[in-house]
């Protein structure tokens, strides 16, 4: 069960509820350049296939603000899609500018507390990434400053050197300074999906495009 915290002031009451975290998963801090594009996947369980989704804004649950919906339009600034199969909602936050730092929540309606994630957004370090497509993916992840380097599923496993996810070797290269590059092999359709690259506590999110090829006969 999920617990929530009461906090009562002597000034302002104030009833503030913490949101469930174990049914969402997504990064906890994104790092990207002025002007640029973000997608923030977030993971959450079958259950909640048909609720609503919605970005909040704002350090403090009780005080966010709504930004987007699933059931409303997208904006100038804010976009939003539901992939209802892989059960996961993406937010898309366009033409990042620096007072675009802060915090923000993935939340899904509930019957009862809504449930939701945290993350964060800085405007000040330059990430990218490249992917090549086939039975093998190679992702370069560019990085400045230190912190430990991993390669995760959004909800799922982490690979720091090397090791397996949903079947796939992932290998991982720090030789060039700046760049820690992701190498995954023997992929199949079942690794399609939304992995973040990490260093330290900066997080980028990428998603991994599997395509089968197709097979010819004589």
């Amino acid at each position: 069960f999920c617990t929530f915290m009461l906090i009562y002031s002597i000034f302002l009451l104030t009833r503030i509820e913490l949101p469930c975290v174990r049914n969402v998963h997504t990064v906890g801090h994104v790092a990207v350049e002025v002007g640029d594009t973000v997608h923030i996947p977030c993971k959450y369980e079958d259950k909640y296939k048909n609720n609503v989704k919605y970005l909040c804004r704002g350090s403090r649950w009780g005080s966010c603000r709504y930004e987007i919906k699933t059931n409303q339009g997208n904006s100038a600034k804010y976009s939003i899609s539901d992939d209802k199969n892989l059960r996961i909602v993406t937010f898309t936050i366009k033409n990042l500018q620096f007072d675009d730092s802060d915090d923000y929540w993935c939340t899904i309606e509930n019957s009862g507390p809504d449930d939701g994630k945290r993350f964060r957004v800085s405007l000040h370090v330059d990430s990218q990434w490249t992917t090549y497509f086939g039975n093998q993916v190679v992702i370069y992840c560019k990085y400045s400053g230190s912190g430990s380097k991993q390669w995760c599923r959004v909800g799922g496993d982490c690979v720091s050197r090397s090791g397996q996810i949903d079947g796939a070797l992932v290998t991982t290269d720090t030789s060039v300074s700046g760049v820690f590059a992701v190498t995954m092999t023997g992929l199949t359709t079942q690794n399609m999906g939304w992995y973040w690259c990490s260093s330290g506590d900066l997080q980028m999110p990428v998603f991994v495009d599997v395509t089968v090829r197709p097979t010819t006969s004589k």
